[in-house]
């Protein structure tokens, strides 16, 4: 898993491929996504060797291939526009997971802001297949073996 993790790092690193974003919903061409699920650094979804985004605890990027879908939904503390009702339990270990989607594949990324050291220390990653969230990945608290974690929907993801 430290190859993983590496590898992950690497691509969040600032590679000709990734653009650095702050908070959107892109939208990718490939009918299947790899995830890559390291909790003490970092979570990267990947369409074949190409990196199509990448979080850790401080930065999220986005492959130049994936288009910001302009005036897309966002989720708030209160809600989502996406169903998470096929999302198992979650895993807080390293996983790789391998996801096929119908229609090509969203990737929402947004920081997790903590009021109580007033920054943001975290990411959230989504992986949508048109209205359902496939992958849900959460990355906060570095250190906090039960903040990080990442769901997946069985229905289209197994593990790798």
């Amino acid at each position: 898993m430290i190859a993983l993790a590496v590898a992950a790092l690497a691509a969040c690193g600032g590679g000709d491929e990734l653009r650095a974003t702050s908070e959107g919903v892109f939208s990718c061409d490939s009918p299947s996504v790899r995830v890559e699920f390291d909790p003490a650094e970092s979570v990267t979804v990947k369409a074949g060797d190409a990196a199509l985004a990448a979080a850790t605890f401080t930065e999220r990027k986005v492959s130049q291939d994936c288009r910001l879908v302009p005036d897309a939904p966002r989720t708030t503390m209160e809600s989502s526009p996406w169903d998470d009702a096929l999302l198992g339990k979650g895993v807080y270990r390293p996983a790789v997971l391998e996801c096929g989607v119908r229609g090509g594949v969203a990737i929402y990324m947004h920081p997790i802001f903590n009021a109580d050291i007033g920054r943001n220390d975290g990411s959230v990653l989504l992986v949508v297949d048109g209205t359902t969230i496939v992958v849900s990945a959460v990355l906060k608290n570095k250190g906090d073996a039960l903040a990080n974690r990442v769901y997946h929907a069985p229905r289209y993801c197994t593990p790798a």
